[in-house]
């Protein structure tokens, strides 16, 4: 792989990284901006729009692969079937939590009176927020791999099993 290509995807991991590291920081400082209400909505909607981003910079990055301009589809999606799966999952539950937060505190934000439902959701998206930290770091670091993106031998050899 040339040093220009070597560039650009150590450009996309940091942007990944840094996309990474702000919903880590959201998730684990968000409810110190309670109080402002309007604060809280904003982090939100800043933090959903970098989970698509990166989700879409992660596919990007997945369809541009050799692989999958070979046809070998199945190969990617074992490689990274399980990333998408945990992503798409922790997006839809990102959504739904902020929405409820936003609905629950936006009338009294110091009011502190969790519904069973909104607990139970709090505590899956964050055990869910550890498989999307894992998965997605492990598909980030992956797909810079220079084998996805050049014709090898066992791209071939299942190129000729079909």
């Amino acid at each position: 792989m040339n040093i220009v290509k070597t560039k650009k995807y150590m450009a996309l991991i940091m942007a990944q990284y840094f996309i990474f590291f702000f919903d880590i920081s959201v998730n684990s400082f968000g409810n110190f901006t309670r109080k402002y209400v309007v604060n809280l909505l904003f982090l939100y909607t800043i933090q959903d729009f970098c989970l698509v981003i990166a989700i879409t910079v992660l596919l990007v990055n997945i369809l541009s692969t050799y692989i999958f301009q070979a046809g070998l589809f199945h190969l990617l999606y074992i490689r990274f079937g399980m990333t998408l799966i945990v992503s798409t999952l922790y997006l839809l539950l990102s959504f739904t939590l902020h929405t409820w937060h936003i609905m629950l505190y936006w009338s009294n934000p110091l009011w502190n009176d969790w519904t069973k439902g909104f607990h139970a959701t709090f505590v899956i998206h964050r055990i869910v927020a550890v498989f999307y930290y894992y998965f997605y770091k492990k598909a980030v670091i992956k797909v810079a791999d220079q084998k996805l993106y050049e014709e090898v031998d066992w791209a071939e050899k299942h190129l000729t099993l079909i």
